[in-house]
């Protein structure tokens, strides 16, 4: 700068032709230019605007003084022949902490960054929202229709689309909340299971209400229709007519009494109440008597029974009695479920630590639905050209006796090739392989 003041202070004032080289010069440094005389008046300014025409004197000291309170550096140069002054300006890179433009820079910085903080915040709050509030929003939904009952729609197809992409896939915003959406799924499909299971078993319950009032009202509808012939006197009974009516109403009572014995011992199993008394019994001698029995009983007729014993004579722990009661179960229900000339097969077989029982026959077979359900209480199948006498528990009593075994039952049928049910009952412990 001092060589730039040397250069052109050969006047006052440097002439016109001077002028584009000064400023020149001064851009090359980014500095500007004034040129005072001794009462301060500007006599000239170059690359700074004309604000002021003079400056006190004192002013020009302060600025030298005190530059840190100036964007600019004042660099002074006075000529005491000529009585002017070259006032260079440079910025000034010494700001004070405390001037004023730095702290208002300093304001304004920091209102754009809380500003940006704040923006953020929301910003982020209204993703967080949509992320997390979406999805609970679908799951109040879909619990509302849940609690209504309506457990087949989960998802309407609205939600569907919102939920899942064409491929099936899961949308980044359900993501985080896909093992939830898989478990409603899965606890919705159970409770419409569970729901479809409840309607059943109350229209079982009412067939079996029916079925129960038809099997209690055919014995007593004949028992009150003799009990009025005989009240009425109108009638001339010998000794054989008597005893037909006699040997009607025992048997009525009997079957009436049968069906009691069946609902109670149905109870006493369901509650676990029945003990058994069991001993080593041999399975070959008491099938043979159960097997006799149905042979010589002369009110079965057009059935034709065959027992097939092991090689090996099987010994298992069972109670005569309640054993001979579940098969008489299940064979009499081979009988009452199949057409006249039926072959009915008992088998026996020994398989490592269990004998297995088969009652076999060449029937007419059962579907898939009634295989299902043929242990259920109260079940009597859907074929309503069959004879439906009996409560419906007999294969249920007969399934709980050989669990009091320790054993387990199974059936397996075809259609209009017959039925095998098969019990699993362990042997004696003398008897078991080592």
């Amino acid at each position: 700068l001092y060589a730039l003041y040397v250069e052109y202070n050969k006047q006052s004032v440097p002439p016109k032709s001077d002028i584009p080289l000064i400023k020149k010069a001064l851009k090359e440094k980014d500095a500007s230019l004034q040129i005072l005389n001794e009462k301060g008046d500007i006599l000239a300014s170059i690359r700074m605007s004309k604000e002021k025409t003079r400056y006190d004197p004192l002013e020009i000291i302060s600025r030298k003084i005190e530059q840190d309170k100036y964007d600019s550096t004042a660099t002074v140069f006075h000529d005491p022949k000529k009585k002017i002054s070259w006032v260079f300006y440079t910025p000034n890179n010494y700001h004070s902490i405390t001037d004023e433009s730095i702290i208002r820079k300093a304001w304004m910085i920091s209102i754009i960054v809380a500003v940006s903080v704040l923006i953020a915040t929301i910003a982020f709050s209204i993703w967080n929202a949509f992320r997390y509030g979406g999805p609970l929003l679908l799951f109040t939904s879909w619990l509302g229709r849940m609690g209504s009952g309506n457990y087949s729609e989960v998802l309407t197809e609205k939600e569907r689309k919102r939920v899942f992409r064409k491929n099936g896939k899961v949308r980044l915003q359900y993501r985080l909340y896909s093992e939830v959406i898989t478990a409603f799924y899965e606890m919705a499909e159970q409770l419409s299971l569970a729901e479809k299971e409840r309607k059943q078993l109350e229209t079982t319950r009412e067939e079996w209400m029916t079925g129960i009032s038809h099997d209690l009202r055919t014995p007593l509808s004949t028992i009150q229709g003799y009990g009025h012939m005989l009240e009425s006197g109108h009638y001339n009974w010998n000794e054989e007519e008597l005893k037909e009516i006699g040997q009607t109403l025992r048997d009525k009572s009997e079957y009436m009494v049968e069906l009691v014995e069946d609902f109670s011992l149905a109870f006493k199993l369901k509650n676990n109440v029945v003990v058994l008394e069991t001993k080593k019994v041999d399975v070959h001698q008491l099938l043979q008597h159960i097997v006799l029995k149905f042979v010589n009983d002369r009110t079965i007729e057009n059935v034709h029974f065959s027992y097939v014993p092991a090689h090996l004579q099987p010994f298992i722990q069972a109670d005569p009695r309640w054993f001979e009661r579940m098969l008489d179960n299940l064979i009499f229900n081979a009988i009452k479920h199949n057409p006249k000339n039926t072959t009915i097969t008992i088998s026996t077989a020994i398989k490592s630590d269990r004998v297995l029982i088969t009652i076999q026959d060449d029937g007419i077979g059962m579907d898939e639905e009634t295989q299902k359900n043929l242990f259920d209480r109260y079940y009597r199948g859907t074929n309503t050209t069959e004879k439906t006498e009996g409560a419906g528990l007999g294969m249920s009593i007969a399934k709980a006796i050989c669990e009091l075994h320790k054993g387990h039952i199974k059936v397996r049928s075809t259609l209009h090739e017959g039925t095998a049910i098969i019990l699993h009952l362990p042997l004696s412990a003398d008897q078991q392989p080592d």
